[in-house]
């Protein structure tokens, strides 16, 4: 039926101004026109708008490739308004047209929205231009065929070009499978899909075309024989969003049965152990999602099953160096880089065009044992942390207190603080410290320092006091607590703004969230309280006038 007040002549009214049915949307009669117009059904099986002075066609739903003749088609095709609010052409056993596969701007429960894959035709709702004329609104909202959000756009006149107004799901990660599989998916990254460790992109030119939906794949097969001949390793990837469709083992009650449990079967790609709870995955792993702070703050723990050689650290992983080729790359370098107590960093290139940094050890004898230091890469657990933050701050504590004259050491970093074989910290180079005497409380100096531990005084060149010592070892706790330098850039939840890590760290400090904070290699293997001790006594110690 057609509404009085509308100028649009084919639609079905649920009440007085609840228009739910506006086929013709894209080519709306004027309302002079309605008295000239009628809707009715064609010889050849059509529904059509038409003009009955001239007969012209105004509308039509335009069904073709017909195998029965016109007649036969007209005789047993019919119009029916169904009690769903579909109209529906077609016969008994066939559906030639209807109102679902084409919405206006209603979407009644039932009908067709989004892309269709095989058909590519994007089926969308647009708004009326307003309540007289249901001709093309200026809104839109369309499911869109790569990142699964339901966005709001509006049509600019200025760009003739749409800008997007509202999506949803905020978290692009939210839509199954967005990044395909294989992949980590993180909604404050740009971009937000990344292949997980020791994978590639399986296709690269989609991947640049925003179509990453064929995700990654290994760099290398696994081994894959019994539980007991596999070289096979797991790769920890902490704080995501388990994959979809696990797999749970309840025969296994420990992490080692739960590891057993994996290797045994070639299509297990992952496990995971949580409460005594351990699940596998087999085939694809789809849907690993970063714990980003906007829909998700999962603290899981997935383990991913890759080759030996691919496990990062793993010594086959290695690239190695002839000593020739490292002293050619040296003798052909771009010079000295900088230097300390031990040795001098000089940059040099190799004959692939590879840039490396090379450290002359001054010293034969601690040579080795420097050497093995820098180069390994083991992570520190929490119990060896925590007693470096004591025994580093015991170290100032006698420095600034307990020496005959107070000693200002001036450069607290990491580089300064050493560990002997059984990690108890050292603080060392006092070539910048400075004497203050026991009858005074500050010192004026010269400008000294690494950037990234200076306290203010330095830069605004007042009088310095042991409290520049403090600021720097506040700022060396926050790089313990997170395993991360503070220079580093941190994403902020919805939005595009990058955030200075101390000011993060305060920030979820506020918020009672410091577990996101402590370093993801330790697999959440920490306590709590020292964490949040840690984190307090470092913000204290960089706040100013403190």
């Amino acid at each position: 039926t057609a509404s009085s007040r509308s100028a649009s002549s084919s639609q079905a009214t649920v009440s007085k101004s609840g228009n739910i049915i506006s086929p013709n949307w894209d080519k709306p009669v004027t309302e002079h026109q309605l008295n000239l117009t009628q809707l009715k059904l064609s010889r050849d099986g059509n529904l059509v708008i038409s003009n009955n002075t001239t007969g012209s066609i105004l509308w039509s739903t335009d069904i073709v490739n017909r195998t029965s003749s016109a007649t036969t088609m007209n005789n047993t095709t019919s119009v029916v308004l169904s009690n769903d609010g579909n109209l529906v052409v077609g016969s008994s056993s066939d559906v030639l047209w209807q109102s679902f596969d084409n919405p206006s701007d209603v979407l009644l429960p039932g009908a067709k929205f989004g892309w269709n894959k095989l058909t590519g035709f994007t089926r969308q709702i647009i708004s009326k231009k307003n309540l007289i004329d249901l001709g093309l609104g200026l809104y839109r909202v369309e499911l869109g065929n790569i990142s699964g959000q339901v966005e709001i756009n509006i049509w600019s006149q200025l760009t003739q070009s749409l800008q997007k107004v509202y999506a949803q799901p905020a978290d692009p990660c939210i839509a199954f499978g967005t990044c395909g599989p294989f992949t980590i998916c993180n909604g404050i990254s740009r971009p937000f899909c990344d292949c997980m460790e020791s994978f590639s992109r399986k296709s690269p030119q989609d991947w640049e075309l925003d179509d990453r939906t064929a995700g990654c794949m290994r760099n290398t097969q696994l081994n894959c024989g019994n539980m007991t001949s596999s070289t096979d390793v797991f790769h920890a990837i902490a704080r995501v969003r388990l994959p979809y469709n696990p797999q749970s083992v309840d025969n296994a009650t420990t992490q080692s049965k739960c590891v057993e449990a994996c290797l045994s079967h070639c299509s297990c790609n992952a496990y995971s152990y949580e409460r005594s709870r351990c699940s596998i995955w087999h085939g694809d792993l789809l849907s690993v999602n970063m714990n980003d702070g906007i829909d998700n703050n999962s603290e899981d723990i997935l383990y991913l099953r890759l080759a030996a050689k691919d496990l990062p650290g793993s010594a086959k992983n290695r690239t190695k160096l002839n000593v020739g080729v490292v002293t050619a790359a040296t003798i052909t370098s771009f010079g000295l880089l900088g230097g300390g107590g031990f040795g001098s960093v000089f940059k040099g290139v190799l004959n692939d065009s590879t840039t490396v940094a090379v450290k002359k050890l001054d010293g034969a004898s601690q040579g080795e044992k420097q050497f093995r230091a820098e180069s390994s890469e083991t992570v520190l657990n929490w119990t060896t942390r925590y007693n470096i933050v004591i025994g580093v701050a015991r170290g100032l504590s006698y420095l600034h207190q307990s020496c005959h004259n107070c000693i200002i050491h001036c450069d607290i970093k990491p580089e300064n603080i050493l560990l002997n074989a059984s990690f108890v910290p050292k603080i060392v180079d006092f070539g910048m410290a400075t004497f203050v005497g026991r009858d005074f409380s500050r010192v004026l100096t010269t400008f000294r320092g690494t950037i990234g531990y200076l306290a203010l005084e330095w830069i605004s060149g007042v009088a310095i006091t042991p409290k520049v010592d403090v600021y720097s070892f506040g700022m060396v706790l926050l790089e313990i607590l997170s395993g991360r330098r503070n220079t580093s850039r941190v994403y902020i939840a919805n939005s595009n703004l990058v955030s200075y890590f101390p000011v993060h760290a305060i920030t979820k400090l506020h918020e009672g969230d410091v577990r996101s904070l402590v370093d993801p290699k330790l697999h959440g293997d920490f306590s709590l309280e020292e964490a949040e001790r840690v984190c307090k006594v470092a913000c204290w110690c960089i706040q100013d006038n403190e």
